[in-house]
């Protein structure tokens, strides 16, 4: 046991280390290519748009926790304010420190499922659906800003219309899902569908199907709530406008005046997805080089573009830096555990959420 948690914590490490040293290396690259002269950008940078920038941020943060809250009253589990905010942060340090941004919510899941008693598969779904709307609020912006900068798109580079086609694919492809998940019953009806179900009934453990038949009733109260889930995806939306807010305060603090608003919110939505793929913490790096390429193509100057794109890592790197602290104070007065496994117990008896 004690050799398998030995294993599992040179795991995390090695992958933290792997992550960070990618991010670095993608961020230093960026910065000496484009020759950025890092000491006269911020010195003549205007801070107080870094520090709307910085709000903005904190509004996606506060647009997550209340959109998660809203999955939470659906389901019967009421946690309180400060709990919620705890946790919501610890899930952001981990996503920070360890590869990939869904590292978070596996994070929120463990410390959900240990308090939600009889309703853990409930818990767990919230925060699985809390993902699901939050991507479907990312299409919903994106779809938008491609619609507003159609014109400009249409004579772009081949490799920039085809990252803002695949956003769009994704947009169709979520649509598809939620639809699915509307008018599950009806499709069940379809020839074929009810012999694969019970199929996978027969030759999946019943473990399995037990968590399946929880989570499909767990599920079925988001059907009856319609409100609820539309409100939302609303939250979701207008996190991730902020999210496009902070880049675009970034962008006018360093004084980059060629793109449109419209097409920072395009670029930002790529950028996002592909930070999604699991190869540096909170996405670093990958996230800066679609910035930048995108910045270069519309026509910005590539030291703007890259410092731009840097700028918005830092408002990243310090809001982990204050999630770290949440965390912090969850060990001290609760118990935490990391991703690789690893339990402690502090102190004190109170616990976040």
């Amino acid at each position: 046991m004690a050799a398998s948690k030995r294993r599992s914590i040179l795991f995390t490490i090695l992958r933290v280390a792997i992550g960070i040293g990618l991010a670095a290396y993608a961020i230093v690259y960026i910065l000496r290519h484009a020759g950025v002269d890092l000491a006269g950008a911020f010195g003549q940078c205007k801070w107080g748009l870094i520090a709307l920038g910085f709000l903005f941020y904190a509004v996606l943060l506060v647009m997550t926790i209340v959109r998660w809250y809203i999955l939470l009253i659906v389901q019967d589990i009421r946690l309180r304010a400060i709990s919620l905010v705890q946790l919501t942060m610890i899930g952001i340090f981990w996503s920070g420190v360890i590869p990939g941004t869904v590292t978070g919510d596996f994070v929120k899941m463990y410390y959900v499922a240990r308090r939600a008693g009889e309703k853990t598969s409930a818990a767990v779904l919230t925060i699985v659906l809390d993902r699901l709307v939050g991507l479907m609020g990312l299409f919903v912006v994106a779809s938008v800003s491609v619609l507003l900068a159609l014109d400009f798109i249409r004579t772009a580079p081949d490799h920039l219309q085809l990252a803002v086609g695949i956003i769009t694919g994704g947009s169709v492809c979520g649509l598809a899902s939620v639809i699915a998940i509307a008018f599950r019953e009806q499709l069940q009806r379809l020839p074929g569908v009810r012999h694969l179900i019970e199929f996978g009934a027969r030759v999946l453990p019943e473990k399995v199907t037990g968590i399946i038949e929880r989570m499909s009733e767990a599920l079925d109260l988001y059907r009856t709530k319609p409100r609820a889930v539309v409100l939302a995806l609303l939250f979701s939306v207008i996190g991730h406008s902020a999210f496009a807010m902070t880049v675009y305060c970034i962008g006018k603090a360093f004084g980059e005046e060629i793109i449109s608003v419209a097409m920072y919110f395009v670029t930002v939505q790529v950028a996002n997805c592909v930070a999604s793929i699991p190869l540096t913490p909170a996405g670093l790096g990958s996230r800066d080089l679609v910035i930048s390429l995108f910045f270069t193509e519309l026509g910005a100057d590539g030291a703007k573009a890259a410092i731009v794109a840097v700028g918005l890592s830092l408002v990243i790197v310090s809001w982990t830096a204050i999630a770290c602290v949440f965390w912090i104070l969850s060990r001290r007065h609760g118990e935490g555990e990391g991703p690789d496994g690893s339990n402690s117990k502090a102190e004190g008896g109170a616990t976040p959420s």
